[in-house]
């Protein structure tokens, strides 16, 4: 891992990342206690947290944008542009009009930040070695996770002292100070880099990559067909689709049912709260070991069976008798389930052409998210028939039958493909 952080590039990525989500998680914890308090009204602060989950749909036009413009111009102008979006919220911290404001500002500001999201993971082959492709995943992963921890816990505080214009400000400086961390990696002159690269012998050319003097570029729709024609014909990207569909459904019904659940096993609703930090200091760990399960594993069992694992453990903690036990085991599923998502994305970036990485990316983002959300809405139906315990076991045997089936499929494929090699 050490031999990535010894590279100023992708030091440089890794740490103006990190800088620019703290601020979002910041907002994001911050944001809705304010909208309640502004208005009184609590239709204000969901809307809030959808506001910046919804770009999620966006993702697969988002990927294909990715793949037309020199990702590291994406990345710098991104983060630059969202400190301007953010910036023209705080004249209307104290105005009456802010909840419209906040919400129109947060899916504009979230819409970028996918866009930044998706370049950052198509630009890593580009900084790294194939062989380091796991570590770099993992070192974001863990980036990811500490913000997410530390972040919300910040904007709390910051919003309780000085309200939610010292918030933004946050935010807003910390989308400047990423910026600045991305300048220097940026080339000197990226649109013409940027053609060099898409024309370079070798190159898989789409019809979205072709820049020749008097050709007509095709619309975002073509391009992204082109991504679904190369994932038609690659049994591994196949797998990872069937991986974020069976990953993103029993996430939705996870979240659901967490409450509800927590109440029946742990006798209090509140204890969710605590089995999400688990949860997530869980993740936080499985990012840390993600480069060693890589390196003493193969990459195709490292994104199957620790997706059967985490399920395993679910299973474990729904039906364990001793209720500390189960908190903790719950916790712990969090570790195999991160290494899956890293090996996932590694997976992903070897195989993957880097001119549809964007796009594959994206279109994987938005199956994921779809996949949540048809969880979800079960779940909540669900709910009204059967017992959380249930909902929760059915989300741990989707869970183990995924990884089952895609360490079967990543296998198989891997053993058709020796002979080849």
């Amino acid at each position: 891992m050490t031999s990535n952080l010894t590279k100023r590039p992708f030091m440089l990525l890794l740490a103006g990342r990190g800088v620019s989500r703290l601020g979002d998680w910041a907002l994001v914890a911050a944001l809705p206690v304010a909208l309640l308090q502004s208005t009184g009204s609590q239709s204000w602060a969901p809307a809030a947290v959808l506001a910046a989950t919804a770009p999620a749909a966006l993702l697969p036009i988002a990927g294909a944008l990715v793949d037309r413009f020199p990702r590291l111009l994406t990345i710098f102008f991104g983060n630059a542009v969202c400190a301007l979006v953010y910036t023209a919220l705080i004249p209307f911290v104290k105005s009456p009009i802010l909840p419209y404001a906040a919400v129109t500002t947060v899916f504009l500001g979230a819409s970028i930040s996918q866009l930044v999201s998706l370049s950052i993971v198509a630009q890593v082959p580009e900084m790294v070695p194939g062989e380091y492709f796991g570590n770099a995943n993992a070192l974001l992963s863990v980036a990811d996770r500490i913000t997410r921890i530390v972040g919300p816990s910040v904007g709390v505080y910051i919003f309780a002292s000085r309200g939610l214009g010292l918030v933004l400000w946050f935010d807003i400086l910390t989308y400047v100070a990423a910026a600045a961390l991305f300048l220097p990696i940026m080339p000197l002159f990226p649109i013409a880099s940027h053609r060099r690269q898409i024309s370079s012998p070798g190159t898989v050319k789409t019809p979205g990559q072709r820049f020749g003097r008097g050709a007509s570029r095709p619309s975002l729709l073509s391009d992204i067909r082109d991504c679904l024609n190369i994932v038609k014909d690659d049994q591994v990207l196949r797998v990872l689709v069937v991986a974020s569909i069976g990953g993103g459904f029993s996430l939705g019904i996870i979240g659901s049912s967490l409450a509800p659940f927590a109440e029946v096993r742990f006798l209090s609703a509140s204890s969710s709260g605590y089995l999400a930090s688990a949860q997530s200091i869980g993740s936080l760990i499985g990012a840390l070991l993600a480069p060693t399960a890589l390196a003493y594993t193969s990459i195709v069992t490292s994104v199957g069976l620790p997706m059967a694992l985490a399920g395993t453990l679910l299973v474990i903690a729904c039906t364990v008798n001793n209720i500390r036990l189960g908190m903790l085991v719950f916790g712990f599923s969090g570790i195999p389930s991160m290494i899956s998502t890293t090996a996932a994305q590694t997976l992903m970036q070897m195989n993957c052409p880097k001119e549809v990485l964007g796009r594959f990316a994206g279109a994987l983002g938005t199956i994921y998210g779809m996949s949540a959300l048809l969880g979800s809405l079960l779940s909540v139906a669900a709910l009204w028939v059967s017992s959380a315990l249930w909902l929760m076991l059915v989300a741990a045997a989707v869970l183990i039958s995924t990884g089952l089936w895609v360490w079967r499929g990543l296998t198989i494929t891997q053993a058709a493909a020796a002979p080849a090699n």
